[in-house]
C-alpha cells in the first residue's frame, strides 16, 4: 500500500510519545525524555530500527521501556549496538569509531570489483565535464548496459554515513547520471578502487572531554566557477562538535557567482543554516551550548560582506536568501573567523586535491590517522 509507510510512522510515533518521550522539532526521528535520575534518554528511529542512548545509571528504566516496546511489537533486542544500517560501531576505552567495511565489500562484490587495484585518492586532478557524455545513439545505447546510477547511489550512501572523504567525488559523478560517458564510468570505478584500499577507515569520536562544555563549530569553502560546463561553484561544509565531525556536505551552487567572494558568501549561508539547525537540535536535547558557534571561512571579503550590510552595491544582485547569514551574524547566532587554506577542512569537499593535501585533510577531518 502506498500509505503503509506513513501509517507505520504515525503508529510508532504514538507509541513512543505514550512512553513519555518528546519528539524533537528539529529532527522528527529523534526523541528524548528525562529518566528517574534526571538523566537524558535519547531515542533515534529509522523506519523500524530503534537506537537508544542512556546513562549507565538508568539501565533498569531502559529495561522497563524495552519490555513495553517488546510487549507491543515483535522486536529483536540486539543489546549493545554493533551494526546500524550497515555501519559498524567499534568501541575503545576512550573512543568510538564508525566504519563501513562490510558495506563497502558488499558494494565491491556487487560490481565485480573485489579484486580491483587500489588507489590512494578517490579521483584524478582533472575535472569531469559534459563534453565526455555520449552524443550518438550508438554510444548512448552502449552505456545503458552499465549500472551507473546503481553504483552512484551506493557511493552516495557510503559518503553520507561516515565517509566525507568521498563526498565531493560522489557528488561530481552524480551530476552525469542522466547521460554518463565512459570517462564518468571510469571515475566511478576509481572511487571504488579508493574505497577498497580504505575500507577500514572511519569517523572517530572521542569521549572523556576535559570539560562538559559543548563546542559547536563549522567550516565552509567554495570552489569558484569550478564546474567547467556552467561555471557554477561548489559549496562544501563541515560541522563539528568538540572537534569531532558530525555533518558534512558537498553541493553545486544554484546560481553563478561573479567572484570568489560571492561564491564563498553563498557557501557561508549554506553552512550557517546547518549550524543553526544543529544548535537547535542540541538545545532541544537539553545539551545547551552557551558559546556562539564559530564558522571558519578562508575568504576575508566574504566575511566582510557577511558582517557589513552597508556593502549594498556589491551584493544587491545576489539572491536574497543568501543574506540570511547577515541576520545570523548581527544577532550573534554565529561568529565568523578567517582560517588559512591548509587548515580549511571543507577544502576536501569542493575540489580534487593532490595526494599529500588530500591525506592531510582526511586525517584532520575524520580524526583517524590509521591509513596513510
Amino acid at each position: 500500500m502506498k500509505q503503509a509507510s506513513n501509517e507505520w510512522n504515525k503508529e510508532i510515533d504514538r507509541t513512543i510519545q505514550s512512553f513519555g518521550f518528546n519528539q524533537c522539532k528539529s529532527d522528527n526521528c529523534v526523541c528524548w525524555k528525562r529518566s528517574g535520575t534526571d538523566e537524558l534518554i535519547i531515542l533515534a528511529l529509522f523506519v523500524d530500527d530503534i537506537v537508544i542512548i542512556h546513562s549507565a545509571n538508568d539501565n533498569n528504566e531502559w529495561k522497563q521501556l524495552k519490555a513495553k516496546f517488546m510487549a507491543k511489537y515483535k522486536m529483536t533486542d540486539n543489546k549493545n549496538a554493533q551494526f546500524i544500517l550497515g555501519m559498524k560501531l567499534e568501541r575503545a576505552s576512550d573512543s568510538l569509531t564508525i566504519t563501513q567495511e562490510l558495506q563497502i565489500n558488499k558494494v565491491l562484490k556487487q560490481f565485480n570489483m573485489e579484486d580491483c587495484k587500489m588507489k590512494s585518492t578517490p579521483s584524478e586532478v582533472l575535472k569531469l565535464t559534459a563534453a565526455d557524455c555520449p552524443t550518438t545513439e550508438q554510444d548512448k545505447s552502449a552505456m545503458q548496459s552499465v549500472p551507473y546510477m546503481s553504483m552512484v547511489g551506493s557511493m552516495m550512501y557510503i559518503s553520507l554515513c561516515n565517509r566525507p572523504d568521498i563526498a565531493y567525488c560522489a557528488n561530481s559523478v552524480s551530476r552525469f547520471s542522466q547521460n554518463p560517458g565512459e570517462r564518468h564510468w571510469i571515475a566511478c570505478k576509481r572511487i571504488l578502487r579508493y574505497l577498497k584500499g580504505t575500507a577500514t577507515l572511519g569517523l572517530k569520536y572521542y569521549k572523556n572531554q576535559p570539560t562538559d562544555r559543548i563546542e559547536l563549530a563549522g567550516y565552509c569553502d567554495a570552489d569558484w566557477a569550478g564546474d567547467v560546463d556552467d561555471r557554477k561553484s561548489t559549496t562544501g561544509f563541515v560541522i563539528r562538535i568538540n572537534e569531532c565531525t558530525v555533518h558534512w556536505g558537498s553541493k553545486k551552487q544554484s546560481t553563478v557567482a561573479l567572484s570568489s567572494a560571492e561564491a564563498e558568501y553563498m557557501g557561508i549561508c549554506t553552512a550557517a543554516t546547518e549550524l543553526k539547525w544543529f544548535r537547535n537540535l542540541l538545545n532541544e536535547l537539553n545539551l545547551v551550548t552557551d558559546e556562539i558557534p564559530i564558522l571558519y571561512c578562508g575568504n576575508q571579503s566574504a566575511i566582510a560582506i557577511s558582517e557589513n550590510d552597508k556593502l549594498h552595491n556589491r551584493t544587491k544582485h545576489i539572491d536574497i536568501r543568501h543574506h540570511f547569514v547577515r541576520e545570523m551574524v548581527k544577532t550573534k547566532q554565529i561568529k565568523l573567523k578567517w582560517i588559512e587554506s591548509g587548515k580549511q577542512l571543507a577544502d576536501i569537499l569542493t575540489k580534487n586535491l593532490s595526494v599529500k593535501q588530500f591525506k592531510e585533510l582526511r586525517v584532520k577531518l575524520m580524526n583517524d590517522g590509521g591509513i596513510i
